[in-house]
């Protein structure tokens, strides 16, 4: 399986009932001899985010995708696959995810090889056709938020109480990257912070925006058993702090940091981001489809260049 593009939380947040963005890929590259598969997982992003803020203006409705892949033969036909009720959906380990509030991912619940030509989805069921939310699509013009660095803890702290603080030196926008060896179903519990409570044993979410959307960010991973890796996709959170509980050994942790390569124009000059200061910039059109529900469709050979 190979994703189409690093970029996080695509497409951009817009306002939906006016218009919503889509993106392009070229995944010319990633196709195989024989048959290929399209397949997308549907988080809320930033389209169902009245469970954060209790705003029912801000209550868009469940995920849907609408997508259209472009072939291009090498006697210079195409042909066109589009999302429509012929897809198949199933549900997936993403059990929870909000953009503010957090991710829970039980990874027991993973679907191997879903994405791949050989899988079997007949029990999967049929996607719904969905109604269009919004009045007009447009093509995302904003630079993608992806991963551009990543960095190690500085300091680990045990508490008493069984939990384990870790101190990133500095505070990030990102999420966290873990491994772990821990027997099935084990669950860990991860709170972000951007300073401590007095004493220092303790994190204190109360700066990281509990107060205007309810949420203390929180991410959730259930372990499958043996060895395994996970970052959540759907959700980013701003801390310094991480309170880690459930694991009985120190945490092998990093930090993915997340931001958009936001690249300044002045009068048709690309300008180093260290210069931007407080210029007016416009961005330059950029690439990158991304859409817990998971849907795929598999596509005949013959292609010589495909979009999506």
């Amino acid at each position: 399986m190979h994703h189409v593009s690093v970029a996080r939380l695509d497409p951009a947040m817009t306002t939906y009932d006016v218009r919503s963005f889509y993106v392009v890929h070229d995944i010319t590259a990633r196709l195989q001899k024989g048959t290929n598969t399209i397949g997308a997982m549907l988080g809320n992003g930033f389209f169902g985010q009245n469970l954060a803020f209790n705003d029912g203006a801000l209550a868009w409705g469940p995920p849907r995708m609408i997508a259209r892949c472009v072939i291009e033969y090498a006697d210079g036909t195409t042909e066109s696959v589009v999302t429509d009720s012929s897809w198949k959906m199933s549900t997936g380990p993403v059990l929870f995810d909000n953009v503010y509030g957090g991710e829970t991912y039980d990874a027991r619940l993973e679907i191997p090889n879903w994405c791949s030509p050989g899988y079997d989805d007949a029990s999967w069921t049929q996607a719904r056709l969905m109604k269009n939310p919004t009045r007009r699509l447009q093509s995302q013009m904003i630079q993608p938020i992806e991963t551009r660095q990543t960095m190690a803890t500085k300091h680990v702290i045990a508490t008493s109480q069984g939990k384990w603080i870790i101190d990133l030196g500095q505070n990030f926008a990102g999420v966290v990257r873990i491994k772990v060896h821990e027997p099935a179903g084990t669950k860990l519990t991860f709170r972000f912070a951007e300073i401590l409570a007095p004493g220092g044993t303790e994190i204190d979410p109360s700066t990281t925006g509990v107060f205007a959307n309810g949420f203390v960010q929180t991410a959730i991973y259930v372990c499958p058993g043996g060895p395994a890796e996970w970052e959540p996709q759907f959700t980013y959170h701003g801390f310094r702090y991480v309170e880690v509980t459930g694991l009985p050994s120190k945490p092998d942790l990093h930090l993915s940091r997340v931001y958009s390569s936001l690249r300044p124009c002045l009068d048709g000059e690309v300008l180093p981001v260290p210069m931007i200061h407080s210029m007016l910039f416009t961005a330059r059109p950029c690439g990158p489809l991304k859409a817990i529900c998971i849907a795929s469709r598999k596509i005949a050979p013959r292609a010589k260049n495909v979009h999506g």
